[in-house]
Order: C-alpha cells, then sequence, then structure tokens
C-alpha cells in the first residue's frame, strides 16, 4: 500500500475531513486550518512495541509543507513555552503532544469543558471550532494504524 492509498483508504472511513495541523518551524509553534491530508504530510512509520509494533501512518509534514502552510497559520507559542506546557500538563507520566495540542487550542477558542476525546476517527471530530468539526494532529502523531484498516474491511497489502 503506498502512502496515497492509504490517506485514500484513512479519509473513506473518517468523520471530517478538516484538519488543525500543528508543527514547529524554527523553534517555533504554530497551527493551521487545512483541508484533508497530504503525501508531503505523511510517512510510513511502525508503531511502539506497547501499541502493537504494526505499520501506521504518522503526520510528518515535510519541511516544505510547513513553509507553505506559515502563509496562513497561527503562531502558537515558541518552542520552551510549548515544552513547559508539555511537563506541566503531562498525562500521567506522559508528555502527550496531542492531548496538550487539544487543550491549548480548547483555551484559545473557548471549549469550556475540555476533556479528552475518547471517540474514534470515524464517529466523531476531535474537536468544533466556529461550528466546524475538526481532527487535531500535532507533528509525529499517528494517524491510523494499517491494522485498523484492515479490521474495518479497507484492503491493506
Amino acid at each position: 500500500m503506498t502512502i496515497n492509498e492509504a490517506i485514500t483508504a484513512y479519509e473513506t472511513l473518517a468523520y471530517t475531513h478538516n484538519y488543525v495541523y500543528g508543527f514547529v518551524h524554527r523553534h517555533m509553534v504554530y497551527f493551521t486550518f487545512e483541508t484533508g491530508l497530504d503525501v508531503d504530510s505523511c510517512a510510513f512509520d511502525t508503531a511502539s512495541s506497547s501499541n502493537g509494533g504494526g505499520q501506521v501512518l504518522r503526520f510528518r509534514p515535510s519541511a516544505k509543507t510547513k513553509k507553505r502552510w506559515l502563509e496562513n497559520a497561527e503562531f502558537l507559542c515558541t518552542e520552551a513555552e510549548w515544552d513547559a506546557y508539555l511537563e506541566a500538563n503531562k498525562h500521567g507520566k506522559q508528555k502527550n503532544r496531542g492531548i496538550a495540542f487539544e487543550r491549548i487550542l480548547s483555551e484559545r477558542y473557548g471549549v469550556t469543558e475540555w476533556a479528552p476525546n475518547n471517540d474514534t476517527f470515524d464517529t466523531a471530530p476531535d474537536m468544533v471550532i466556529n461550528g466546524v468539526g475538526y481532527q487535531l494532529k500535532f507533528e509525529r502523531a499517528q494517524i491510523i494504524a494499517m491494522n485498523t484498516l484492515a479490521r474495518r474491511g479497507v484492503a491493506v497489502a
């Protein structure tokens, strides 16, 4: 399966194709609102052994993609502030970039009752901002495991 095929398979199942992408560029943290995934922001990787160790599609935007996004991106904080925020908002012993990203955006957009979202990618968005549902992805986030696509009936070669 190619990255394009994996993206297409994921998007056939996804609840929304609207995304808020978080990324670091030159020691600054930005976010941007985008529609759809593109091949320049995804890569195949292997999940950790605690997560099954199989092949996953991961959000890894290239430097070229980040530069393109900067035209419409909003500054979130410095990388040092981000690291401090991660430390202060650990989820147990883990610094979870995804949860921290969701939490900081909820603060920015006035989501008053924030809690980690346990809904699956095909049943609900991560967050609703101004009436629009979004999936939130911060750099290195797992988009989907290939075995999840297989379990959902999508052919994985």
